[in-house]
Parts: C-alpha cells; sequence; structure tokens
C-alpha cells in the first residue's frame, strides 16, 4: 500500500498460454508476489479476470493501439 492509503496501481502477471489441440487453447495468470495461478479455457474468460482485476478501484480499462506504424503506399 503507497503512503497515500491507496493500492499500488500495478499488477504484474505471469501468463502461460499453451494449445491442447486445434484451435484449442489454454491460459492460466499466476501472480509472481503470491503464486497464487488460476487457469482459464477460454480467452474471454482471461480477459474479463484482467479487466475485473485492474478495474476494481473504479477505473476502467482502456487499450491503445501503435498508431506509430502507418501504412503508406510507394
Amino acid at each position: 500500500m503507497s503512503s497515500l492509503g491507496h493500492a499500488p496501481r500495478y499488477h504484474s502477471y505471469l501468463l502461460r498460454c499453451w494449445s491442447e489441440g486445434p484451435g484449442v487453447w489454454r491460459f492460466s495468470v499466476e501472480d509472481p508476489h503470491t503464486g497464487v495461478r488460476r487457469g482459464f479455457t477460454e480467452m474471454a474468460a482471461l480477459i474479463t479476470f484482467l479487466e475485473a482485476n485492474l478495474c476494481e478501484d473504479g477505473d476502467d480499462v482502456t487499450t491503445s493501439q501503435d498508431t506509430s506504424r502507418t501504412n503508406s503506399s510507394p
């Protein structure tokens, strides 16, 4: 906890992804500080978990796109 009484705005996870056959992926995230690991059979569930944990303090999760690369025609 920070000196202001707020939880730190930093999350760290070890993400593992593996295939169990054509089109079948599995995922797990592990908190390296606690060792707690959660498994997911669908990417949507993984994303829901991350959104819930990153938004638990009321902030919205926004994604940014890399706009430094542009397609230009010669």
